[in-house]
């Protein structure tokens, strides 16, 4: 099953064709993520006995390097494709361990930061309103996109600070309503998110949140992400009422 798997997206890769610029970009890729200290970690020398192919099953990012190197060599569109990909597919990781990181690593102002933590913030809920319509929006996906969202926003706030502070309070106003703006078409699917019976429950009572113990350190951070959520859609609502005022 594993093995048809892997042909049809084979498959599926060849027919994206790969300009001379792709693949340029796709080894800058490579490189970069090979430089990383996660994945330096994960490939540091070992002793030639303990190379096995157990070290590719407990290596991802080895295994993820190896297969960029094969297919980009093949003449698979890997970057394009993997820019359609979804959480849970195949190239997923290709696409927020390396295309994004790249985007990151170009963005060289406190405002270019910004917009491109709002972009990516964006993709999250687009990818969260595919699976939606695809009835593939399960728990664990809602959880992994929630999460990404709070990186998102804690980076987009962090660099919003940094142009109030060494630009304007006018230039941050205005990237913060872009993304408001940006936000005003997904909140059904910030709604969809936020759709945790569990988490209801865990939360009728604020007076538990002292008393909680270290094991449910995974819960406390479950309530961080559902705030973000919130703050989400308040800042598409602030947004739009700031819009229309202007607009009067």
């Amino acid at each position: 099953m594993n093995n048809e798997r892997f042909e049809k997206l084979i498959a599926t890769l060849r027919s994206v064709s790969l300009s001379s610029e792709e693949k340029a970009e796709m080894l800058r890729n490579i490189k970069i993520a090979v430089a990383s200290d996660a994945l330096k970690e994960e490939l540091k020398p070992r002793p030639f006995y303990s190379f096995s192919f157990a070290f590719f099953r407990t290596n991802r990012y080895a295994i993820a390097v190896v297969c960029l190197v094969v297919l980009v060599f093949s003449s698979a569109g890997i970057s394009q494709a993997a820019e359609k990909s979804l959480p849970g597919d195949f190239l997923y990781p290709v696409k927020t361990q390396i295309n994004e990181k790249i985007k990151t690593s170009f963005a060289n102002t406190p405002a270019k930061k910004v917009k491109v933590e709002s972009d990516l913030t964006i993709e999250r809920l687009k990818e969260a309103e595919a699976l939606s319509s695809q009835g593939k929006l399960d728990n664990q996906k809602k959880e992994s996109i929630t999460k990404s969202l709070t990186r998102h926003s804690e980076k987009f706030d962090m660099n919003i600070s940094e142009v109030k502070e060494h630009v304007s309070d006018d230039a941050a106003l205005e990237l913060d309503d872009n993304l408001g703006l940006s936000l005003v078409g997904h909140t059904d699917v910030l709604d969809k998110l936020s759709e945790d019976k569990e988490y209801e429950e865990d939360n009728k009572s604020e007076s538990k949140i002292e008393s909680e113990k270290p094991e449910q350190s995974f819960e406390n951070s479950k309530r961080d992400s559902k705030k973000v959520l919130k703050e989400l859609k308040n800042r598409a609502e602030k947004s739009s009422h700031r819009k229309e005022n202007r607009d009067k």
